[in-house]
């Protein structure tokens, strides 16, 4: 049982299909991620998921697609092709888009983590409705003309708290056995970030608005010959750039790193960082350690061969810190076993 576990770290995801509103699902896929091995749900090409059978290439009418993705709605990419015309994004940013289902010829949903998809949600409400789902994400298509639900998706982490696969041991693709780091769970805080555009200012050049510099930081090989930095006290701009303002230490910084490696299947590569402040990291593009928001100290580990990679290929690791605090310690505690290798780094004058 434990080897069925191909799909997302931490369990599985179940998938409900409504073809009207009702309470009552055409289909119900119970953990849906054991039986398919994947992390994905695919509309299109998925005859369990009953598109073709509800909606078909012959419908007469266009259909309105919409995502309800409530908190991040298990951070998904979406890839959607109707007509020609390929459109990609992040599930948290929703989609609304009005298309001949005659010409859908891909609507995929990939989910990073079931983090995300905690809770079973209640059946399908009217369009209108003001329920929030939490933490559920559903896709649903509407009837241009009548305004009518025709097809509905709910997909959702199913954890029953009491089941025997709590017990289970789960393994990669690798036959090894997984210990993932479990997630905690947060309340907005009085100095949260509440605004996109804010928030965007964070990792990129804003002219006036901060300032930049280069900091290297070393990884030298510890007694297990892994790379390894630890400090508790990761202040690297102290008495720079715009000063510490009174304080013992230059706070309330950002930290960037793009590096490159080679992916080695079965290599038991794996990456793991630690801090009490926020920090993200990417494999091409995927989120793959989401520490935002922390505020007590957190390890987060990331294996490899849990990310579907193909061996011997060059893949790029993005990793971003953000230093939130005026505390007197700052845990920093990055380890891996990758050879990581990075290209020339330019930071556009004083500002950045």
């Amino acid at each position: 049982m434990a080897a069925e576990h191909g799909g997302l770290p931490g369990g599985h995801f179940d998938v409900d299909v409504y073809s009207s509103i009702s309470t009552s699902p055409d289909m119900h896929e119970h953990q849906y991620d054991d039986t398919f091995n994947v992390n994905y749900i695919d509309i299109v090409n998925e005859p369990t998921l009953l598109f073709d059978t509800i909606v078909g290439s012959t419908y007469p009418n266009n259909l309105r697609l919409q995502f309800f993705n409530t908190h991040n709605g298990g951070q998904g990419i979406y890839t959607f092709e109707a007509g020609g015309v390929l459109q990609t994004g992040g599930t948290w940013n929703g989609l609304d888009i009005t298309f001949d289902p005659a010409t859908l010829t891909q609507l995929r949903i990939s989910f990073a983590a079931l983090a995300f998809l905690q809770s079973v949600p209640s059946p399908s409400f009217p369009k209108n409705d003001t329920v929030d789902r939490y933490d559920s994400f559903h896709l649903r298509m509407y009837d241009v003309i009548t305004d009518a639900m025709v097809y509905e998706v709910n997909v959702y982490h199913h954890d029953t708290g009491d089941g025997p696969d709590e017990a289970e041991v789960l393994v990669d693709a690798c036959g090894v056995p997984t210990a993932d780091t479990a997630g905690v769970l947060t309340g907005p805080g009085s100095t949260g970030i509440t605004d996109a555009g804010t928030f965007g200012e964070w990792f990129r050049d804003i002219l006036g608005g901060n300032m930049a510099t280069v900091h290297t930081i070393s990884l030298p090989r510890n007694v297990d010959g892994d790379y390894e930095y630890q400090t508790d006290s990761f202040f690297p701009i102290d008495d720079q750039l715009l000063g510490n303002e009174g304080d013992a230490h230059n706070n309330f910084f950002t930290y960037t790193i793009a590096a490159s490696f080679t992916y080695n299947a079965c290599g038991n590569q794996f990456f793991e960082f630690a801090c009490r402040d926020d920090a993200w990291v990417f494999v091409d593009g995927w989120l793959v350690i989401d520490s935002g928001g922390q505020e007590n100290s957190m390890r987060q580990y990331v294996a490899l061969d849990r990310l579907d990679l193909v061996d011997g290929q060059v893949y790029v690791l993005e990793f971003f810190y953000a230093h939130r605090s005026a505390a007197a310690t700052s845990l920093f505690h990055m380890r891996t076993n990758i050879e990581l290798f990075t290209g020339d780094l330019t930071v556009s004058g004083f500002f950045d």
